[in-house]
């Protein structure tokens, strides 16, 4: 767990492979950093699966906080680890929306659904 600036990280593994990093507070220019190396560390984590970042306690997604974000798209997919964002707050979803990267990234209302969704997809893969 990290807390700088206002901004809390916290990251738990619910599962073997699997790997939920939790933001909340606001993130822009001073605070990115804070998001950014638990994502990117813990996507490059060896025995990364899926990597779950949910923001929905994130009031407020600069573009410093997406950019952010677009590089945890590239490390997953250059290590082909599935990656998925919590996006139910108005703020993330309006900033994905308006800088047109919504359809970029794999959204999910909840870590919930997010494991739900990949503990199907790994059952229909084994078929």
């Amino acid at each position: 767990m990290s807390n700088t600036h206002g901004v809390d990280v916290r990251q738990q593994r619910p599962q073997p492979g699997v790997v939920v990093v939790t933001v909340a507070g606001e993130i822009d220019m001073a605070t990115a950093e804070t998001m950014r190396t638990p994502i990117t560390d813990r996507l490059r984590d060896a025995d990364a699966r899926l990597v779950i970042v949910d923001l929905s306690g994130v009031g407020f997604l600069a573009s410093s906080g997406l950019a952010a974000l677009i590089e945890a798209v590239h490390i997953a997919e250059r290590r082909q680890v599935d990656l998925r964002l919590v996006v139910d707050s108005l703020p993330v979803r309006r900033a994905l929306q308006i800088t047109k990267l919504l359809d970029r990234f794999d959204t999910v209302p909840s870590v919930d659904v997010a494991l739900h969704e990949w503990t199907e997809s790994i059952q229909r893969r084994s078929r």
